[in-house]
């Protein structure tokens, strides 16, 4: 059991908790959404697209394609353009020389996603927002192994033209499309499990993990969906442009059907569950019929967040958005975590439309920096403008997750950081920035009492106290307690591979009695009169139980051996 099962689980387990509690309190009724306003259906003309100040042209950039080792690759590189203006969207493609570099000229300054496309290797997607006065990017590129199989419908025929790539953490990866028989190759990374999703249109998308085996394909067989396209009236367009969308059962608060917006048709398209379906989002949600093609969201109305960022004293190119992290019951029929957002213009102002009513915690981005403000209260029919915002400003939180039994940091795990709410204010929640160095970062923070904890130890954290633009390191946030160990008289330490070995041992103690000695290696754990046979799993039992029921299995030369403490 791999800690990526382990925090999906307690992300399961917290979701079906709360949906329990919900059933209890309010029942059914609130999930199950109303029919659309048959007004709706008709939608009036759409309006003119209310347009930002074009970015400049005439920007320039230089990338760099190397190998893990720096050494330089000659590649095809990839620009993809996000501007607020239709029109201005783009691909720029460059084929990086023998010295790996790429040149770009006379492109839209704008924020970019780019990626490099080599045989056998992988690239992993780059977000970059600096794309001013012929800056210099660097894209590494790894040597990955080799996938191939089909995709194919539930009926075994081959479906040509699908999309197949690897799942990424961040941005949307380098992906290939399959042949006239279904079939396809692709590249994954080497050195960890990786996942390949295949999507197509009118189906929904599936993702498996990579078998170990090179040899072995991977198959996919895609089961049939219902295609919808929605518009959200009242909205400039009549789209859904910075809507986060998702289209679920009738009954089901959330689901990873999420929906996409085509820019150059200006509409969004959502791949549904077979029926009867919800489309919920952005604080609205609507059923459509198993027959309907188009569905319509109400967010006439709405409010509306601006503002301007800056950097040092600068217009910054960026991004805006306004979250709604689900608190309430109220939440879960109307998709889940709320959000909206819009990109801003030469001039550092953004406009985010379709806001309906409550609280909304705004966040701000430029290149890799972030500034979150203090949750703020908008009301159906208002502006909301929140001024200029220095995209420098801001506290900093920066720290290592540490394996609460050993001590040992762990790399690239995922903290939530809770701010306690002040009089007549609303609780923030962030999630820690994703580092390429072991650790965790939270910027832009405002000043107030933080809770740190991890997914999958939510019962242990720490408090951090921030003043205004104050920056604090070092901060050690633990994945569990070790009262088990104290009580018994023993400490943990980390073996090869990833094991658990005994360290440290009182002689006059339970573990000391029961015979327990430094260096043996922990296997597992007995739990209620079973052997569970899994490290990971036997970490998670000793670092979150206190009550009876536990026995400790340490590697004996005839296989586990069971060491009796007291719990």
């Amino acid at each position: 059991m791999n800690r990526r099962f382990l925090v999906v689980l307690c992300g399961l387990f917290a979701l079906a908790m709360l949906v329990c509690a919900g059933l209890v309190t309010d029942g059914l009724a609130r999930l199950h959404p109303e029919l659309a306003d048959p007004s709706l259906s008709s939608a009036p003309p759409r309006r003119e697209v209310r347009t930002l100040a074009a970015h400049s042209e005439g920007c320039g950039l230089v990338v760099e394609v190397q190998d893990a080792t720096g050494a330089p690759l000659v590649a095809r590189v990839v620009l993809e353009i996000s501007l607020p203006r239709p029109d201005e969207q783009a691909v720029y493609v460059a084929e990086a020389a023998e010295d790996g570099v790429a040149r770009f000229s006379d492109m839209p300054c704008s924020p970019i996603t780019m990626t490099a496309q080599k045989e056998g290797f992988v690239s992993t997607p780059r977000f970059d927002e600096t794309a001013t006065d012929s800056p210099r990017v660097v894209v590494v590129m790894r040597a990955g192994r080799r996938v191939h199989g089909t995709v194919r419908d539930l009926d075994g025929a081959p479906i040509a033209g699908a999309e197949v790539g690897a799942v990424a953490e961040r941005g949307r990866p380098a992906s290939v499309l399959t042949d006239a028989d279904g079939s396809y190759v692709a590249w994954v990374e080497t050195d960890e499990p990786s996942y390949l999703y295949a999507s197509a249109h009118g189906f929904d998308g599936d993702a498996e993990q990579v078998p170990e085996s090179p040899e072995e394909s991977l198959d996919f067989a895609l089961t049939p969906a219902h295609p919808l396209r929605v518009w959200c009236t009242g909205m400039p367009d009549e789209s859904c442009e910075g809507i986060g969308l998702l289209c679920t059962a009738p009954w089901e608060p959330v689901s990873m059907k999420h929906c996409m917006f085509d820019a150059d048709a200006r509409e969004t398209v959502c791949t549904c569950p077979m029926g009867e379906v919800a489309v919920r989002g952005g604080g609205r949600t609507v059923l459509v019929a198993a027959d309907a093609t188009d569905a319509w969201l109400d967010f006439r109305d709405t409010g509306v967040v601006t503002g301007r960022v800056l950097r040092e004293g600068i217009p910054a190119r960026c991004r805006a958005a306004v979250g709604r992290i689900p608190l309430a019951l109220e939440d879960l029929p109307r998709g889940g975590i709320l959000i909206a957002g819009a990109a801003c213009d030469a001039e550092g102002r953004f406009e985010i439309d379709g806001v309906v009513a409550g609280d909304w915690q705004p966040t701000v981005m430029s290149g890799e920096q972030e500034r979150s403000l203090l949750p703020r209260r908008v009301r159906a029919g208002e502006r909301v403008d929140l001024g200029d915002i220095e995209i420098t400003g801001g506290a900093v939180i920066e720290g290592v997750v540490v394996d609460g039994l050993t001590g040992a940091p762990l790399p690239s795990e995922l903290v939530i950081a809770t701010r306690r709410p002040g009089p007549g204010q609303r609780r923030m929640v962030k999630l820690s920035q994703v580092n390429e160095r072991p650790g965790f970062q939270f910027t832009g923070l405002p000043a107030g009492t933080w809770s740190l904890v991890t997914p999958t130890a939510p019962q242990h954290g720490i408090l951090v106290v921030l003043r205004e633009d104050q920056v604090v390191t070092g901060v050690e946030v633990p994945t569990s307690d070790d009262t088990s160990l104290v009580e018994n008289g023993f400490t943990l330490t980390e073996g090869e591979f990833g094991s658990v070995v005994v360290g440290d041992v009182i002689a006059d103690s339970p573990a000391g009695r029961a015979g327990l000695e430094a260096g043996e290696r922990i296997t597992g754990v007995r739990l209620a009169g079973v052997d569970v046979d899994n490290p990971m799993l036997a970490r998670w039992v000793l670092g979150a139980w206190d009550g009876p029921g536990v026995t400790l299995l340490v590697e004996g030369e005839a296989g586990p051996e069971a060491v009796p403490l007291e719990w």
